[in-house]
């Protein structure tokens, strides 16, 4: 069996049928490339928005953790004073005058 280099009716048909396919091909992925494309930049949108959230929760965090510390610094004054204000109810605090008793004396 030998090559046989002529063109005939038969060749040309199919050459034009693969150019009419790589065409055809070329179109249809590119389409779907634009679309992957899209969807690729949908995704990146999306994924710098929960970036942005995560930075956020972060933030709100150091400060959750800032007011506890101030709440714990308010509640140790607090019972400082009441401690404070019990001793002078005793009479242990700056004004001293001793009596027997304190029930219902301030």
């Amino acid at each position: 069996m030998a090559y046989d280099p002529t063109i005939n009716a038969g060749n040309v048909i199919v050459l034009g049928l693969a150019i009419l396919g790589f065409i055809g091909a070329w179109f249809k992925f590119g389409g779907r490339i634009d679309m992957l494309e899209y969807k690729m930049g949908t995704v990146e949108r999306t994924l710098q928005v929960i970036s942005d959230t995560l930075k956020a929760i972060a933030e709100t965090e150091k400060k959750m953790a800032v007011m506890d510390e101030r709440q714990l610094a308010l509640e140790k004054i607090q019972a400082a004073t009441v401690e404070a204000v019990e001793r002078l109810r005793r009479g242990e605090g700056y004004i001293q005058l001793r009596r027997p008793t304190v029930d219902g004396e301030y």
